[in-house]
């Protein structure tokens, strides 16, 4: 029974710990937009170089689990990791209604101008209409 009272408390702080979804803040230094070669256009990030090592620390241990990035309040992207983000660049691909109705370089606009990238965990799959996706340049 000692056990138990000792358990129970232990196991409470582990489950609320998963449940917790992390946030980590990204410092842009560079936004543009750019258009690939069959018209695609998607956000050109670069980040600054303190901000390379927060993300790489993110997403070291979120391999195969679903993120999501924000600029402020709007949905960016929701992705499933394929391998840890450790580059200084990311490509954001706006998915067909663009990033939560805002076009590209309206969003290279407000990255340039706010300069701040959030990234957490996914609370849930993203609506199969505006799927984006994020890649590492």
């Amino acid at each position: 029974m000692r056990r138990a009272r000792f358990l129970l408390p232990v196991l409470a702080l582990c489950l609320s710990a998963v449940a917790h979804a992390e946030t980590t803040s990204l410092k842009v230094q560079k936004a543009i937009t750019a258009t690939d070669a069959y018209g695609q256009e998607s956000v050109q990030v670069t980040l600054a170089p303190e901000s390379v090592k927060a993300l790489a620390a993110f997403t070291r241990d979120r391999v195969g689990k679903r993120i999501e990035v924000r600029a402020g309040d709007t949905l960016l992207t929701t992705a499933t990791l394929q391998s840890p983000l450790d580059g200084p660049s990311l490509s954001l691909a706006p998915g067909t209604l663009g990033f939560d109705g805002v076009s590209a370089p309206e969003m290279a606009r407000r990255l340039s101008a706010d300069g701040t990238l959030t990234i957490a965990d996914a609370k849930a799959e993203p609506p199969p209409r505006s799927r984006s996706s994020v890649f590492q340049r």
